[in-house]
């Protein structure tokens, strides 16, 4: 491409250090001259940068695991303070993907699912996780770079409807209400 937006935004990176490879071009990265102060990696980091990545991100992109997160309060936290979430599967989709369902306005990006169905029943598909995930985040991180830098209206109106949302269907009252719903009256049931 001839423009490649995004080094506008800062960028940090962090978790768990599952894979080696990514951990130390991630590493790498961090030193670019370039990328100098906008690319941060955070290794093996914890729930405090979690808690300053929602206050100062633009984006915050979350990979749960299919089956792995029990919900989606990591990616609930930044747009609490106006950013805009990047969600795998289970996590964030069902707010975003609700918000956008019912109101017709973009609050958020989802990637994903990457299951497979087995004969006991669907479980995470590692393999398809790993190989396709990142191009995925690609593809929409460069959407979501241009409208960043080129449409600051657009940006706008995602960060205000990430807010609405999140305010809406992130709350601590929201989840309770649908755990109790979807997981709280099954376990009932089936111990019954």
């Amino acid at each position: 491409k001839e423009v490649i937006y995004g080094l506008g935004m800062q960028v940090v990176v962090g978790g768990p250090e599952y894979e080696v490879f990514w951990a130390e071009e991630f590493k790498r990265w961090s030193e670019l001259p370039e990328f100098k102060g906008k690319f941060v990696y955070v290794s093996d980091s914890d729930v405090d940068l979690i808690k300053m990545q929602a206050i100062g991100a633009h984006i915050c992109i979350n990979m749960p695991i299919d089956f792995e997160e029990a919900c989606g309060t990591s990616g609930g936290r930044t747009p609490l303070n106006g950013g805009v979430s990047v969600s795998s599967a289970p996590g964030d989709r069902e707010w975003i993907v609700k918000y956008y369902n019912e109101t017709g306005k973009i609050c958020g990006f989802t990637f994903g699912p990457y299951t497979k169905s087995t004969p006991e029943g669907e479980v995470a598909d590692w393999k398809l996780f790993y190989s396709k995930a990142p191009a995925d985040i690609y593809k929409i991180l460069v959407q979501v770079s241009e409208i960043f830098s080129e449409d600051k209206e657009q940006w706008k109106d995602w960060m205000y409807n990430s807010y609405l949302a999140a305010n809406e269907m992130v709350t601590a009252e929201a989840m309770e209400k649908r755990y109790a719903q979807r997981a709280y009256s099954l376990a009932l049931e089936k111990r019954a």
